[in-house]
């Protein structure tokens, strides 16, 4: 969006960094070595927002933004109003980051560096919900280059069908590069409780054009096939609770329904260079199941 400047039309003189209207040292933000997170008095006491101007309009040109970047340690954002603000949640953000560079880090300096000059070569794929509850790295206790992760909403993957241009194909390039370049030798479907997407799905009904949003409806008519099984399994008049849980398992298993329909997946499945799993997480409870293929149901790890 935008940024109003008011001044766009006001002879503009010229001016150095030191003399900006950003140079106010009341109103700087702190430096690299200082906690970004005030105490809210102090926080109450100075505005951290600046005023943009005498700069062009922000649709196509962004003269201010270069600026900004290299005097601002903090991320930005531009409002309505024209103004430069730094989010509570940036500032958290940015102390994360200082933490992890001098802990962290340090502590794995050569992992980095070998993971800069040998590459990557994970031998995990995981499709994982974007679900902000929901991280694999963290649940499986692994390294940056252990795993290769897609995240997208709901775990889904779309049926190949690489003659369709209607759309971009992400979930789709992920996995191409995941087999056919990186050579993951296992790529694991994970979904979970209390899937947002998967709720949408149920409660969507096309054939009335009840969709969700602009984008989330289509886009998990992916998985109406495990609608279908769920309620064909449940009966039409179950439990809500009971039918989110069976839609969110039987989304896994049409995801990898669609896996084995793209065929350099499948001749690595039949040539056994490539297994797929199923897996579903309750956070709330730290349960993980995988899905018994002879047994037919989901089970839990532990």
């Amino acid at each position: 969006m935008p940024a109003t400047v008011n001044e766009v039309d006001a002879p503009k003189e010229e001016r150095s960094p030191e003399s900006s209207d950003f140079s106010n040292e009341e109103d700087d933000y702190p430096p690299a070595d200082q906690d970004v997170n005030p105490p809210p008095q102090a926080t109450q006491a100075r505005s951290r927002t600046r005023p943009l101007r005498n700069f062009p309009s922000m649709v196509e040109d962004h003269p201010c933004l270069d600026f900004l970047r290299q005097n601002d340690p903090l991320p930005i954002s531009l409002g309505d109003n024209g103004a430069v603000t730094a989010s509570e949640a940036s500032r958290r953000l940015l102390n994360g980051f200082r933490r992890f560079k001098s802990t962290y880090y340090e502590e794995h300096r050569d992992m980095f560096s070998n993971l800069a000059v040998k590459g990557q070569s994970p031998k995990v794929m995981v499709i994982s919900c974007c679900d902000s509850r929901v991280d694999p790295g963290i649940m499986f206790d692994t390294r940056p280059g252990d795993l290769f992760i897609l995240r997208n909403v709901a775990n889904l993957v779309p049926p190949y069908n690489p003659a369709e241009t209607a759309g971009y194909h992400g979930t789709s390039a992920a996995l191409e590069f995941a087999i056919k370049y990186l050579h993951v030798e296992d790529i694991v479907v994970m979904g979970h409780h209390m899937c947002g997407g998967v709720k949408a799905m149920i409660s969507d009904d096309p054939s009335v054009g009840r969709k969700t949003g602009d984008f989330i409806g289509e886009w998990m008519t992916l998985a109406y096939e495990a609608k279908n099984r769920s309620i064909a399994k449940l009966g039409p008049k179950a439990d809500p609770a009971e039918l989110q849980l069976e839609c969110e398992h039987q989304t896994v298993m049409v995801s990898i329904d669609h896996l084995l329909s793209f065929p350099w997946i499948a001749d690595k499945v039949r040539a056994q260079t490539l297994r797929l799993h199923g897996w579903w997480f309750d956070f709330a409870t730290a349960d993980l199941q995988w899905y018994d293929q002879c047994a037919g149901v989901f089970k839990s790890v532990v």
